[in-house]
């Protein structure tokens, strides 16, 4: 079952509709695609697939642990947030006790989005930029938040990656 949305997903990628083939070719823009889903819903095997077929992935998780490094801009305005309690003995984001704050409290929460988003943000534009500069004709950017941040208004198409909790790892 998991293998057929994985078909599934993967065929909506490699053959988006005709209107939009002559669109991206006719405007010489870019079909971005958006990819989210639950936690263990298949996902991550999703954009293996993805990216095992040459399609671009832009992976936000990745650029979210990235913002949060030392000297950054997200580290900066994570520390104006929340102060050098969250900092561990090396002077980094002490990941764990930050996570332990923001699941516990929602106003934690909502200021770690607060001081992240912008920063996140940034970087998924400048890396859709670098892959519109190299031409590609097709980018999925992978968010776990892509519906939650308003991110979705900015894609082509979006896609869920579901399963059922029976499937779930």
């Amino acid at each position: 079952m998991m293998t057929n949305s994985i078909r599934t997903a993967t065929a909506l990628f490699a053959t988006p509709s005709a209107d939009k083939k002559i669109k991206c070719a006719a405007s010489g823009s870019m079909l971005v695609v958006g990819l989210t889903g639950g936690i263990a819903t298949g996902k991550s095997t999703v954009t293996r697939q993805l990216i095992s077929l040459g399609i671009p992935v832009i992976d936000c998780d990745r650029i979210a642990h990235d913002t949060a490094c030392k000297g950054s801009w997200g580290y900066r305005r994570i520390l104006a947030a929340f102060g050098r309690d969250i900092l561990d003995g090396r002077g980094e984001v002490d990941r764990a006790r930050l996570g332990q704050m923001v699941f516990a409290d929602a106003a934690a929460r909502r200021r770690l989005n607060k001081a992240t988003h912008a920063p996140v943000a940034w970087q998924l534009l400048r890396q859709l930029v670098g892959h519109w500069l190299r031409f590609r004709r097709l980018v999925v950017v992978d968010m776990p938040l892509l519906f939650e941040t308003g991110t979705h208004k900015l894609t082509s198409s979006n896609v869920v990656v579901a399963c059922s909790p029976e499937l779930q790892e």
